[in-house]
């Protein structure tokens, strides 16, 4: 009888095995074995397929083609559904792991800290276009504040992207109506129901940025970035005035934008703003820069 993995790692794909093969070949040299690998494809194509394939006698990996494709975040919760493991890594498909024990060391941060649910560590971000690299390191001020209050990650997401993540399977699942923060609003929603986390003070992946095919690289525009926002936003907080830190945070992001493209946001998405989100969106636009005003004027 097979032993059952403990951990899944799960890989959402889309038309991309350049990266991926890289991905593949870092779970390959890991030191820790007991492990499941999930591909679930949306490609249109069978690359991500035929390369699968040759890493079948590598490891256990269970491959499933999305037919018609997801989406993101949608394909993502596709792996989640499939992961029979207690521990859930995620692995964007263009990032890797740093060195061969990294997998162990997220493993032994559940195994030494029993009341962990939620596991991340610094991300090594390699910039494709201009062949460079960065690190997103939390500061311990904000390791601190997220014990306290977890919807700081709102405006601050110092956890980074999933694939600096690991943590214990649960029926939470990524919300499908949003890209660009759908990875912040589930960090906030898991961390609300487990309060336990742990930060691991190494570089154990590497993620890419500024490459063609990534999808947050074409999620920076009014439509997308103001829209899911203000949907976050009222799903966190409903109609209420953001509190000075907020109210920093939407002026900014609002100034960054002509306010002539407000119908043009509104249109774009109708689908996941419902009339309230419509209410809430106009209320900030009108009051936000306002509230800000007497705020800063009266710490000053």
């Amino acid at each position: 009888m097979t032993e059952r993995a403990l951990v899944s790692i799960c890989i959402p794909t889309y038309n991309q095995t350049v990266f991926l093969t890289k991905t593949l070949n870092a779970i390959v040299k890991q030191s820790y074995k007991n492990f499941e690998v999930i591909v679930t494809d949306d490609s249109t194509n069978d690359d991500v397929k035929n390369l699968v394939e040759k890493y079948q006698r590598e490891f256990k990996i269970i491959y499933v083609r999305n037919t018609p494709s997801l989406g993101s975040p949608a394909n993502w919760n596709k792996a989640l559904d499939l992961a029979q493991g207690d521990l859930i890594k995620m692995m964007h498909h263009d990032d890797w792991f740093e060195r061969e024990e990294a997998l162990e060391v997220f493993v032994q941060s559940f195994e030494k800290n029993k009341e962990v649910s939620f596991v991340f560590c610094i991300s090594k971000i390699l910039n494709v276009e201009q062949n460079t690299f960065s690190y997103n390191t939390p500061g311990d001020c904000f390791i601190s504040d997220l014990v306290k209050n977890p919807f700081i990650l709102f405006n601050k997401n110092k956890v980074g992207s999933p694939t600096a993540t690991m943590f214990k399977k649960t029926a939470l699942r990524f919300d499908e109506q949003i890209k660009y923060v759908v990875d912040v609003d589930f960090y906030i929603a898991f961390l609300k129901q487990h309060k336990g986390f742990h930060f691991i003070k190494e570089a154990l992946i590497v993620n890419t940025s500024y490459h063609q095919g990534q999808v947050t690289a074409s999620s920076f525009n009014a439509n997308i970035q103001i829209g899911e926002y203000a949907y976050l936003y009222n799903k966190l907080f409903g109609n209420k005035i953001p509190n000075y830190e907020l109210s920093k945070f939407f002026f900014f992001l609002f100034r960054q934008y002509p306010i002539t493209q407000l119908k043009s946001i509104l249109e774009f998405n109708r689908p996941i703003l419902e009339p309230k989100w419509y209410f809430a969106l106009l209320l900030n636009l009108s009051k936000i820069s306002i509230f800000f005003k007497k705020v800063k004027k009266k710490a000053i």
